[in-house]
């Protein structure tokens, strides 16, 4: 379910249902390498930006107000259900309590790009392109995916590639 962005600013409380996890404080919350392991982080990201990537977990983004006020409405708790899945399954559920009373609720989900619920072929080009190219420019991220994609067919491009990625980025 995707939540209206227009209904955000009347979010009393978010509920992130998740297996049982031990502590989930999140203890920094300027902290990059914190904010990608927190439970909470990723849904008011993907609340507030449409999405979960790199840019949502560099500074900027975590000191952005909409994200600190749904850190502050956002409870983690157990769902028993989804512990008794767990390790071999990873789900979640958020539900958005708004001030007028009404509650936006997703379906259960489980993550995506485990085995269980893989990424596309497009999605993993997609991710890797998205995280790729601000370091190695469009070029050089291109020619690695090429090299990568020739490997199928021509074992011969395993040295290029090599050759490619062991070269310090510009």
């Amino acid at each position: 379910m995707r939540f209206p962005p227009a209904k955000l600013d009347d979010a009393l409380t978010v509920l992130r249902e998740d297996p049982a996890l031990g502590s989930v404080e999140w203890l920094n919350r300027n902290a990059t390498d914190e904010a990608q392991y927190s439970l909470p982080h990723p849904v008011a990201a993907a609340l507030v930006f449409g999405q979960v990537g790199a840019e949502e977990i560099e500074l900027p983004r975590l000191a952005d107000p909409r994200i600190r006020r749904l850190l502050a409405a956002t409870k983690v708790i157990e769902d028993a259900e989804f512990s008794r899945r767990f390790p071999a399954e990873r789900w979640a559920r958020v539900r958005i309590t708004l001030e007028d009373g009404r509650m936006l609720a997703s379906e259960p989900a489980i993550a995506r790009g485990n085995p269980e619920n893989p990424l596309t072929d497009d999605e993993v080009r997609g991710k890797y392109r998205s995280l790729a190219e601000p370091v190695l420019g469009v070029e050089r991220a291109a020619r690695i995916e090429r090299l990568v994609d020739a490997l199928q067919v021509d074992p011969a491009a395993l040295r290029p590639l090599i050759d490619d990625l062991l070269q310090t980025p510009s």
